[in-house]
């Protein structure tokens, strides 16, 4: 059964990629976005946390700091508008292509712990650019009590 669900996510995660590649490819050489360039920064942040988010649920549990990182760059990507996305498209596109070295087989796939540093690393260098001064998000309850903040909980 968890062999199935595993095949499943690691088809649809590859597919997520390609798509994320598409955005990032995109948004190349954008430094302030107008309205729709904002509006591809966005679908490639909620598809990475989606991403971010899987890889966690489905048992590589040290990525659930990052998913909860990831849904507060998600949900605080409009705060761009007008802002410069240079640094920030600099950290997703290596996100991205650290992700998607563990993407070339499900036996690679389960190797992708030891990237979650580096991974972790450039989504905290994102962090400030979306007005979270402090990533060190520990629990849910944290996040949530963020997200309140804009009435999203």
């Amino acid at each position: 059964m968890f062999e199935d669900l595993f095949t499943s996510f690691y088809g649809e995660s590859r597919e997520l990629l390609t798509e994320m590649h598409g955005l990032a490819g995109q948004l190349r050489g954008v430094a302030i976005p107008d309205d729709r360039q904002a509006h591809i920064l966005a679908q490639l942040l909620q598809r990475l946390h989606r991403l971010i988010g899987g890889l966690a649920a489905i048992g590589f549990g040290m990525f659930a700091p990052v998913s909860r990182k990831t849904s507060l760059l998600a949900e605080r990507s409009s705060m761009l508008h007008g802002a410069t996305i240079t640094e920030l498209m600099k950290n997703i596109t290596a996100v991205l292509t650290e992700l998607s070295v563990f993407f070339t087989s499900k036996e690679r796939l389960r190797d992708i712990e030891v990237k979650v540093p580096d991974i972790e690393r450039r989504v905290d260098a994102c962090m400030p650019l979306v007005s979270v001064q402090k990533p060190a998000i520990t629990s849910q309850d944290e996040i949530d009590d963020i997200m309140k903040m804009f009435g999203k909980v």
